[in-house]
C-alpha cells in the first residue's frame, strides 16, 4: 500500500478490506483462467474436446465477471467519500492490472 495521507482512502478500514478482497477475486480469476484447463489436461487426463467443454462452461463464468464488474464500481461511491473516489479507483485499477 501506498504512504498514507489524513484523507488517504488507504486509512478507511471498510476500503482496504474491499480492495483486499477485490484483488484476492482477481488474482484468483485469472489463475483459475489459466490453471483450470492445464489441470484438466495434465493431471487428471482430461480429452482435448472436455477441455474445450470446460473452456466452454468457463464463458458463463466470465459472463458472471462483468456482472461483478459492474457491481463493484457500484457499491465504491457509497463505500469511500467523494474526494476519495480517485484515489479508490485507482487503487483498484492497480489491482487489476497487476493480477496475473
Amino acid at each position: 500500500m501506498p504512504v498514507t495521507s489524513p484523507d488517504s482512502v488507504w486509512r478507511d478500514r471498510d476500503f482496504v478490506r474491499y480492495w483486499a478482497g477485490q484483488t484476492v477475486s482477481q488474482v484468483g480469476s485469472q489463475v483459475t483462467e489459466l490453471a483450470l484447463p492445464l489441470v484438466a489436461l495434465f493431471q487428471l487426463g482430461a480429452s482435448s474436446t472436455a477441455v474445450g467443454l470446460l473452456g466452454a462452461i468457463a464463458l458463463g463464468a466470465g459472463a458472471l465477471t462483468v456482472v461483478f464488474d459492474v457491481c463493484y464500481q457500484s457499491v465504491l461511491p457509497g463505500l469511500v467519500r467523494r474526494e476519495q473516489i480517485q484515489q479508490a479507483n485507482g487503487g483498484l485499477e492497480a489491482s487489476r492490472a497487476i493480477a496475473p
